[in-house]
């Protein structure tokens, strides 16, 4: 909304103002390149199924921090 309230609580979102589409926001996170943004190093994992996840690389980098 493009204002606040204390209190304020609006039941139906889709009655909200000043609302953007999906490829409006993804349009935002691209040109101001949020998408690129990350905080130190980034592991990616596969967890389709937790039980198949190996850790062990992670674990051992991480005790050598």
């Amino acid at each position: 909304m493009t204002h606040y309230h204390y209190g304020d609580h609006l039941e139906d979102r889709t009655q909200a103002d000043n609302l953007i589409t999906k490829s409006e926001f993804r349009k935002i996170l691209e040109d101001r390149q949020y998408d690129q943004f990350a905080l130190g190093e980034v592991w990616e994992f596969d967890v389709t199924d937790f039980n198949k996840v190996d850790y062990t690389e992670l674990l051992k980098y991480l005790g050598r921090l």
